[in-house]
This record gives C-alpha cells, structure tokens and sequence, in this order.
C-alpha cells in the first residue's frame, strides 16, 4: 500500500486533501519534515457511484479525509490503482 511505503521510507505519513466534491478527490500523500508537508504521490480518486451499500461506512470515512487505501483494506476489500506520471526532483 502507498500509505505503508511512504511512512516506511520517510517516517511520516498524513492525507491532505486538496479539493473533493461528489465525484472525485485530489489529495497529496505527504510526509512530514521541518514543519512542512512534502507531497509523495498527487492522487486523483474517481468516487463509485452510487455507492454500494457494502462500503458505505468506508465511503463516508474516506470522504471524511481518512487514506483510502488502508479504509477499504479494513473493510476488506481490494484497491487497484494505476500510476498515470512518476517523477523525481
């Protein structure tokens, strides 16, 4: 999972979601240092619609900020993602 990679590699892990509406999130996965928030991976998450009644716990965490990735392992289910750009600075 993304969340585990980042906080293992860098020591901190936190979601800052940049703009949400119905349909979809923009989040930075950051970690944290110095006081500052160093974006790891810019997500972009399309949310299903209507929700199915199995994840709606999960959905309204989600929606509410929490990972993705680590609110539907505990709910279960499986995530796939796919990786549109990566970079390195």
């Amino acid at each position: 999972m993304n969340s585990e990679r980042i906080k293992a590699r860098f020591g901190s892990y936190h979601v800052l979601v940049l703009h949400q509406d119905a349909a979809s999130r923009l989040a930075s996965l950051c970690s944290r240092h110095d006081d500052t928030d160093i974006c790891r991976t810019l997500a972009v998450t399309r949310f299903a619609s209507p929700t199915p009644a199995t994840l709606a716990e999960a959905d309204a965490l989600i929606r509410k900020g929490d990972s993705i990735g680590s609110t539907l392992e505990l709910a279960g289910q499986h995530l796939s993602r796919e990786i549109i750009a990566e970079a390195r600075v």
